[in-house]
């Protein structure tokens, strides 16, 4: 029954999304304001780039992976809307993996659904995905890493573990305090032989892909696609804690100390929130996600026609 009942959710959304991507290429012809994202209209041309030969970074603004346009590809062979299409059916598996790592969890059936029906039916997700924007790929990827390792060996046996660490934590509060303290303990804990395969794989993808596009597009790619996320500052529409001095400080050039004192304490709360919430993977990185935008030096708010 559950499972029927997860099968009309999705489909409802599959169509909600579907309506509201004709919906977008109609408003983009008859109005002023465009429903489609700008970063789409970035996105396709990249695409098309690619698809005749050239390098996508010849779009000025196209600071993403190259992987990103390939899939886009077909926006210049059979629809603009391709891409849409493919965000919106990301944003559906987010739903469906969001639901699978719940069961993994033990969450009963109807706290399960609600939290799914949070996700498809929430105005936010499902615009994102239907205007063009390329984060629920990002999402989905993350979501479907975090299946792996709970369903990886002996991943099963220490959820259980941690359920029950979570029924008493007074009586284990004394001895993981103790554990926390001891760096052998953290150590130990940190190099287990699945997280260094894990890091190894991660590694090796990460290089590889990055040797690949360097070798087809050069300095290019290293620059709009990584080096430039680490340099960039943005003055206007910040909503980030140090907005006000980026504001006043944008034509000088910052000093070392003053880079430290700003990301001293993003660094400070990510490690303390890992060592404290390791165990739960999901909830770890939500919270790191919260902390990280919090601290973060950019909370942009942009503003598009």
């Amino acid at each position: 029954m559950a499972s029927v009942q997860f099968r009309t959710l999705l489909i409802v959304s599959a169509i909600l999304r579907v309506v509201l991507i004709l919906y977008g290429e109609w408003q983009d012809a008859h109005m002023e304001v465009r429903y489609t994202d700008i970063d789409y209209m970035v996105f396709s041309d990249a695409a098309s780039l690619m698809a005749s030969g050239k390098s996508p970074f010849e779009r000025s603004t196209y600071r993403y992976s190259p992987l990103l346009a390939f899939v886009l590809i077909p926006n210049s062979i059979l629809h603009r809307s391709w891409g849409k299409f493919i965000f919106s059916a990301a944003d559906l598996l987010v739903g469906l993996f969001i639901r699978i790592i719940l069961k993994l969890r033990g969450v009963p059936e109807k706290l399960s659904m609600i939290s799914v029906i949070v996700w498809l039916f929430n105005p936010f997700t499902f615009t994102i995905g239907t205007r063009g924007n390329c984060e629920p790929i990002v999402c989905a990827l993350v979501l479907w890493v975090f299946i792996c390792l709970m369903n990886g060996p002996g991943q099963k046996p220490r959820l259980q573990y941690w359920n029950r660490q979570q029924e008493s934590p007074q009586s284990s509060s004394g001895t993981r305090l103790a554990q926390l303290l001891c760096p052998w303990f953290l150590l130990k804990s940190a190099l287990t032989g699945e997280r260094i395969l894990f890091s190894f794989i991660s590694a090796v993808v990460f290089f590889l892909f990055t040797g690949l596009f360097y070798h087809l597009y050069g300095w290019d790619f290293l620059y709009e696609a990584l080096l430039y996320h680490l340099t960039r500052t943005d003055p206007r529409h910040n909503f980030s804690i140090y907005f006000y001095h980026i504001y006043l400080q944008y034509h000088r050039k910052l000093s070392i100390l003053e880079k430290l004192v700003s990301f001293l304490p993003q660094l400070i709360v990510q490690v303390v929130l890992v060592l404290s919430f390791a165990k739960d993977l999901p909830f770890c990185c939500l919270v790191q996600t919260v902390a990280f935008v919090a601290f973060n030096k950019r909370g942009i708010l942009y503003f598009r026609p």
